[in-house]
């Protein structure tokens, strides 16, 4: 930047001698490259910001893994023995316990943020035993398994792709701000008095205001979709097993297959508008599993494209939050 806007030995600058060549003022592709500089700075902090934010979510939801892992550990009476095995058993059972009015508005927005710690704790138990008892593993896991660590890692894996901006992403973000510019220039049509001199401040915070709501009902739609679906992954349990259990001793599953497996129907071939589309535009499809049926006509490209969406609707506010100190960098300094 500082080679590109200083002149030496006298000299106009590289973006001086660009700018009286193309539009005959010498300044105004180095003010126009002054403000993109700005942006992109103001891009930097905020993205940075955000992931910070999001890294020390991850982290805190580590600790409470933790410690839900932490209760799985065998308790020992005064004399330091370890709880027999069929006691041992039934304290996993009521760790598992969720009670049956909180099954009336599972798959909700509001039964997520308004779950309480026992029904969260009972969730991580059942995943962690469905992960133990899953038959498709070469070779057995061990009942000490630290599930915590394992997810963990899951999440961390995840968050290092949402973070990570490739050029799609770009592409997808430039193209809905091109969509904005077209229709701010329709606006500018309709209404010349906004297009003589700089917009009004009162107009860009609306459009900002505007741009915000929608985001943030389309990250709200998004994560109703993903509740839906680990509602739909929540072991459950299964009552004569548990039965079972309790009076041979260790014995026997004490988790189910989920919801979706017995709701959702094998499809033979995926088809429709979307599946199209999806394919033309490089998504990977396939035949879906029952498992990615539960992504609805998004089928066998549902995880990627909600990875998509999410970085999507995270780079879409912070560059949005970006241009807006830009803009108003010069009326309120």
């Amino acid at each position: 930047a500082f080679v590109l806007t200083t002149g030496f030995a006298g000299h106009e600058s590289v973006l001086g001698h660009l700018s009286f060549w193309y539009t005959g003022d010498d300044h105004l592709l180095i003010h126009e490259f002054e403000i993109l500089h700005f942006l992109i700075f103001f891009v930097m902090i905020f993205f940075v910001s955000a992931v910070l934010v999001i890294l020390q979510i991850a982290v805190n939801q580590k600790r409470v893994w933790s410690r839900f892992e932490k209760k799985l550990e065998t308790p020992k009476d005064k004399d330091g023995n370890k709880l027999p095995p069929r006691e041992e058993k039934k304290r996993i059972l009521k760790l598992m316990h969720i009670p049956d009015e909180s099954y009336k508005v599972e798959g909700t927005l509001t039964s997520e943020y308004t779950k309480p710690h026992m029904v969260r704790e009972a969730e991580f138990m059942r995943f962690r035993q469905r992960f133990l008892d899953d038959a498709e593993f070469q070779v057995a896991i061990p009942p000490d398994f630290n599930f915590a660590d394992y997810l963990t890692r899951c999440v961390s894996h995840i968050l290092a792709e949402v973070v990570e901006i490739g050029v799609e992403d770009w592409v997808v973000l430039w193209t809905v701000f091109l969509f904005l510019f077209i229709l701010l220039t329709l606006v500018q049509s309709c209404f010349p008095n906004l297009a003589e001199g700089e917009m009004p401040v009162y107009v860009v915070c609306a459009a900002f205001a505007l741009l915000q709501v929608f985001l943030l009902v389309s990250a709200v739609m998004g994560f109703r979709t993903l509740s839906y679906i680990k509602s739909m992954l929540l072991p459950a349990m299964d009552k004569s097993d548990v039965g079972h259990s309790e009076e041979e001793g260790t014995e026997g599953k004490v988790v189910s297959a989920p919801r979706y497996a017995h709701e959702m129907k094998v499809i033979v071939e995926e088809s429709g508008f979307l599946h199209w589309v999806l394919t033309k535009t490089g998504y990977k499809t396939r035949k879906p599993s029952k498992h990615e049926q539960l992504f609805g006509p998004f089928g066998s490209s549902g995880p990627n494209f909600f990875l998509s969406f999410i970085k999507l609707v995270l780079l879409s506010s912070v560059v949005s939050i970006a241009v807006l100190c830009v803009v108003l960098f010069g009326p309120l300094w």
